[in-house]
């Protein structure tokens, strides 16, 4: 299977768009693990993160002190209401 197919097939089964996997995917592989953490922890959502991660690319400057908190809530400020699938029900299909 494909990976198109694969998100597809995550898609239907969680009740979201192929788009909200395959940013959630994109999301856990480019993301600094703090900001991960604030995805699990609920904090931020899948959506803000991967505008982060859009903006700040390198997973060094994505935790600069200081920097991520504010970055991370001006992003989840724009975003709140988003639906997107959580990691923990992506780890199935993220190797």
């Amino acid at each position: 299977m494909n990976k198109k197919a694969a998100a597809g097939e995550a898609a239907k089964s969680m009740g979201v768009s192929t788009r909200s996997v395959e940013t959630a995917i994109n999301v856990r592989r480019n993301a600094a693990e703090e900001v991960i953490d604030a995805i699990d922890s609920g904090e931020i959502t899948v959506h803000a993160a991967s505008k982060l991660i859009e903006n700040v690319p390198d997973k060094e400057k994505q935790k600069e002190p200081g920097g991520i908190g504010a970055r991370l809530r001006r992003a989840d400020s724009a975003t709140r209401g988003t639906r997107s699938p959580s990691f923990g029900s992506l780890r199935l299909f993220i190797s």
